[in-house]
């Protein structure tokens, strides 16, 4: 049954993996700080304006029912979506006049509206603490002027035609009272009948009705393309217009809601109820005085197609008065039309005068919704970068990094590292757990007769040992082979120190090398120049030349001779099957060293031993190549007794095993 992962489990993790953790951590704050403290320093400052609604202030002297264009009042985040935008950004770079362009102020500008509010809240960062003070303010000014340029433009339109018409109409005033004079200087006295008197009058009347009827079209045409752009037409106007009784009581409607919502804020934030719902009321009248807007553009289309006929009318009045006066004699006629002419052009410029007057006053009564409650002030501590801040990021990103790089390399980590993982990996039980063990001073293997009685080491072989002796209790163990998935897992170690843990125990044992390819053995234990195992095998030698006593008393060795050139041949021969027989005779157990599972040597030897003991080295020996160790051993019929996990390590890593082997144990024997 797989166990779960324990909190030690995690812990060791990290402990194995420390360094990884430290380097990931030192390096990501190293950066941080790096970063933080080349970084150029980034002043903030704001500026506030209040968008206060609708703003028509009416002057003394507009005549009662006269016709008001009113732009429809902006919203929240219309009026934020205009201060980013473009237009504002490039007035108020020509403003602060630094080389900036509409795009760097655009990079450098934040707006957002202060909570529930009416209040827009500009803020700028720039590395310059005066030049953001500067900024700010320019696009406060800007967002001003953009606001009341936009809200005044239809009058601004309406002055600049009346203008240039008073303009014109000025200029024939001049030139027919100077035509007038010089007819009087040199013709005489000259009169007209009752009859032709009359009807030149009416002429003059209607053409000086036309003009005023052309001036109305044409302040009637503006009035609709603003309609139709969303401005709404408040009271009536012109000749023969009406007053509009939905959109007045509309207007009011929204003065008394804006009036009862001041004095609820004053008492109440925006999230009281009855402050909601009178700010919904406030835009459900608001959109009801823009849908007004469309349909008071088809109301003007009709009026605008009513002036149009009666100007149509007017000039066939005109066309026919004109040839009923034909007949005056010529002198007369001319003193006719030079008077005509004169009175004409003398109404037509006293009507312009006073439209153009009304259209001046028109255009300063509407003022800028926005206006600027608070300036912006020179900061005086940078906002950016924010140092602790940084840094204190810096080292939390550090060490989740590294943590996440820790269990990352442990998930990639294929290597089997604890007795849990061999088990599960390989379903074959863990006989023992060796600690790490250096080398001698020599270059020779740590072997237990150089130990201390109680050392982990020792201690760990007893239990391999004792776990050997349990391991096939119908069967004795009297040959046993030792080897290895792949080399430099401690396989010769292994078998040494329990050949030598066995001799320690009483027991008469052969230690065996049968690597006939490296001999590693033959560096640690005495051996006879050109005899050993491979010359036993071959018939060459008896089994009393090639057995050489130890220094641990019980321990012969048998060294593996010289080299052959087919290793597996010979070990599978039946001389080698004879001398396990004969070791099982003489000796207690025997402990046969062999290559790794790599080769065939191990392969060939599992048949005709008693056991197979197999080592793997702790965070060192893939799983993958373990597990296919052990699938060539149990193919060829080998009796796997177990697996030793070497080379744990004694520090807090993880290895619960050998942590506890080297503190419980110390050196000098004491517990």
């Amino acid at each position: 049954m797989d166990q779960q992962p324990t909190l030690r489990d995690y812990l060791g993790i990290l402990d194995r993996r420390k360094w990884l953790v430290i380097l990931a951590f030192l390096v990501t704050l190293a950066t941080t700080v790096v970063m933080t403290y080349r970084a150029a320093p980034i002043y903030r400052t704001s500026a506030r304006v209040l968008l206060s609604g609708p703003a028509y202030v009416p002057i003394g002297g507009q005549k009662e029912n006269e016709p008001v264009l009113l732009p429809a009042p902006s919203t929240i985040d219309t009026m934020i979506e205009m201060i980013k935008g473009p237009a504002v950004a490039q007035r108020a770079a020509g403003k602060v006049g630094l080389g900036l362009d509409a795009k760097e102020v655009q990079k450098r500008l934040t707006v957002q509206r202060v909570g529930g509010t009416d209040l827009i809240q500009i803020d700028v960062e720039d590395t310059d603490p005066i030049r953001a003070k500067h900024l700010a303010d320019a696009v406060a000014e800007a967002t001003i002027e953009l606001n009341l340029e936009g809200r005044r433009r239809h009058f601004t339109d309406v002055r600049r035609y009346l203008e240039a018409q008073l303009a014109a109409a000025t200029q024939r005033l001049r030139e027919a009272e100077a035509a007038l004079e010089r007819f009087r200087s040199r013709g005489g006295n000259v009169s007209l009948s009752q009859e032709s008197a009359l009807k030149l009058q009416k002429l003059s009347e209607f053409e000086a009705q036309r003009v005023t009827l052309q001036v109305d079209i044409k302040r009637l045409e503006e009035e609709i393309k603003q309609a139709r752009g969303g401005t709404v037409v408040v009271g009536t106007g012109g000749e023969g217009a009406a007053e509009s009784p939905i959109v007045k009581e509309l207007r009011n409607q929204l003065v008394k809601l804006e009036v009862e919502l001041a004095g609820l804020r004053s008492q109440f934030t925006d999230e009281y109820p009855v402050v909601k719902a009178t700010m919904a009321k406030i835009q459900e009248t608001r959109e009801a005085l823009r849908r007004e807007a469309a349909n008071q553009a088809i109301f003007l289309e009709s009026q605008l197609a009513a002036l149009r006929a009666r100007d149509k009318a007017l000039g066939d009045i005109i066309q026919r008065l004109s040839a009923e006066v034909a007949d005056v004699p010529v002198r007369e006629l001319e003193l006719a039309r030079l008077t005509r002419d004169q009175k004409v052009a003398e109404e037509s410029y006293l009507f312009l005068a006073r439209k153009l007057e009304e259209a001046r006053i028109l255009e300063t009564s509407i003022g800028s919704e926005v206006r600027i409650v608070s300036a912006a002030e020179v900061p005086n501590t940078p906002v950016k970068p924010q140092k602790t801040r940084n840094t204190l990021f810096g080292a939390a990103l550090g060490l989740f990094l590294g943590i996440g790089a820790a269990f990352l390399a442990e998930f990639l980590d294929d290597t089997l590292k604890t007795p849990e993982d061999v088990e599960r990996s390989l379903g074959v039980p863990v006989l023992g757990v060796i600690p790490a063990t250096g080398r001698t001073r020599s270059g020779g293997l740590p072997l237990l007769n150089g130990q201390g009685s109680r050392s982990p080491l020792i201690e760990a072989f007893r239990i391999l040992r004792t776990n050997l002796s349990l391991a096939n209790p119908d069967r004795p163990l009297k040959t046993l082979l030792v080897t290895s998935p792949i080399v430099n897992e401690g396989k010769s170690t292994t078998a040494a120190n329990l050949a030598i843990s066995f001799a320690q125990g009483g027991n008469q044992v052969w230690l065996v090398n049968c690597d006939l390819r490296r001999r590693f053995l033959d560096n640690s234990f005495p051996k006879r120049e050109g005899v050993g195992l491979s010359t036993l095998l071959a018939g060459m030698s008896e089994l009393e030349d090639v057995m050489i006593p130890t220094g641990v008393e019980g321990l012969s060795y048998l060294p593996a001779g010289t080299s052959v050139p087919s290793p597996p041949d010979l070990l599978g021969s039946r001389r080698m099957e004879a001398f396990l027989g004969a070791a099982r005779e003489r000796a207690s157990v025997a402990v046969l060293d062999s290559p790794p599972v790599v080769v065939a040597d191990p392969v060939v030897l599992a048949t005709k031993v008693d056991g197979v003991l197999l080592v793997v080295r702790a965070g060192q020996t893939p799983k993958g190549v373990a597990r296919e160790a052990v699938k060539q051993l149990k193919s060829a019929g080998g009796n796997l007794l177990g697996v030793v996990l070497n080379g744990v390590p004694t520090g807090r890593s993880g290895y619960r095993y050998g942590y506890y082997y080297g503190h419980y144990y110390t050196d000098d024997g004491k517990r």
